[in-house]
């Protein structure tokens, strides 16, 4: 059974940042300089020793030491203070892996032509980009993406979702999963934050001022959110839950593509595998050059969106300081692949994907 504790247990519920869209929209205006973030009352060193005295299981204290780690950065920068974020995070995470990184750059350069080429040359003057590949990294074969796009087109139905708004498209996939019937519901909230699941209270928050670039990328966001996480039940492993939501996500395109790159090139970039630890800036700077490189952004929305990418980087870090990036988002660009892998090589038939699906088997 599930313990139940008086006070958050997650490293990231600590690292929830309070003043993100007045920091964005500051450092936007600006050509240099850092953003500061702002974070509640729960990240005080304080506080969060108190709390690691309980008698706690191990992933909790580690989770819980690394919040400590946060908080204690926000005050102190020294060497000692930046090592112990770091430390606490590979405890917790691992390191980010330079194949995966080399990956993404490798498909920027591909993309990079004509009026985005110099854009790629300002990436390659500000990393030190390896001379070769440092290993091969598995993504699936035409036929897997098929087969399975074919599977959960078949389990959905087509022309499932038809509601305007995100609210009303999530609405209408817990009707038509059956989960309204289990008290599945709708919150709508007054700000623009992205959907969340939330078990316990079997509901899944969204932002009124969320608003989803296209109608594929709202589905993207359904099927991620009621069918990777609300319908599976809670997951037995977190990893493997955002492994496989972001697969479905996947799923809506007609061909394989890499799901979370920016945000894993962003964390990998701060946290020094191309060459020293970077800040903020310095990462932001890449970051959305390489998205107007993909060819879905302009840049000014390729401007907005890095700034949201380097923000999940270094919640909970500092954004000044080289290297203090938190490695949660990493876990699920690695996951993704993982269980792409696993199906490809063990593959499932129809009714095997269902039980996925509907949480009753697992693939990590």
């Amino acid at each position: 059974m599930r313990q139940l504790y008086s006070f958050a247990t997650a490293a990231h519920s600590y690292f929830r940042i309070l003043n993100k869209e007045e920091a964005k929209q500051a450092f936007l205006k600006l050509k240099q300089g850092e953003p500061s973030f702002s974070y509640g009352r729960r990240l005080n060193p304080s506080l969060i020793r108190n709390r690691l005295e309980s008698d706690l299981p191990t992933t909790v204290k580690d989770n819980l030491r690394l919040a400590l780690a946060g908080a204690v950065l926000q005050s102190d920068a020294s060497d000692e203070a930046i090592a112990e974020f770091r430390r606490a995070n590979v405890d917790l995470y691992g390191e980010p892996e330079l194949c995966y990184a080399q990956l993404i750059m490798e498909r920027l350069r591909e993309r990079a032509e004509g009026p985005t080429k110099p854009l790629f040359e300002y990436i390659e003057s500000a990393v030190k980009l390896p001379a070769k590949k440092e290993r091969d990294v598995f993504t699936p074969n035409d036929d897997t993406f098929t087969q399975y796009k074919e599977y959960f087109e078949r389990y959905v139905g087509k022309d499932a979702l038809t509601e305007p708004t995100l609210a009303g498209l999530l609405t209408q996939a817990l009707a038509h999963t059956g989960l309204d019937n289990e008290g599945w519901h709708i919150k709508v909230l007054n700000d623009a934050s992205h959907a969340r699941v939330i078990h316990d209270k079997k509901r899944i928050n969204v932002g009124g001022n969320y608003i989803p670039r296209s109608f594929q990328s709202a589905e993207k966001i359904v099927f991620h959110e009621v069918y990777g996480h609300a319908l599976r039940g809670k997951p037995r492993s977190v990893v493997e839950s955002e492994g496989f939501a972001t697969l479905l996500e996947q799923l809506v395109d007609d061909r394989f593509k890499l799901v979370r790159s920016f945000r894993y090139l962003a964390i990998a970039l701060g946290w020094g595998l191309f060459g020293k630890p970077m800040t903020f800036r310095e990462v932001y700077e890449i970051i959305w050059r390489g998205m107007v490189i993909s060819g879905r952004y302009d840049e000014a929305s390729a401007k907005s969106h890095a700034f949201d990418e380097c923000a999940r980087a270094f919640r909970g870090g500092r954004p000044d300081v080289p290297g203090a990036v938190f490695l949660k988002d990493s876990v699920y660009f690695t996951a993704n692949l993982n269980i792409w892998q696993v199906l490809e090589h063990s593959p499932l038939d129809y009714n095997e994907f269902k039980d996925v699906i509907e949480g009753r088997r697992a693939l990590l």
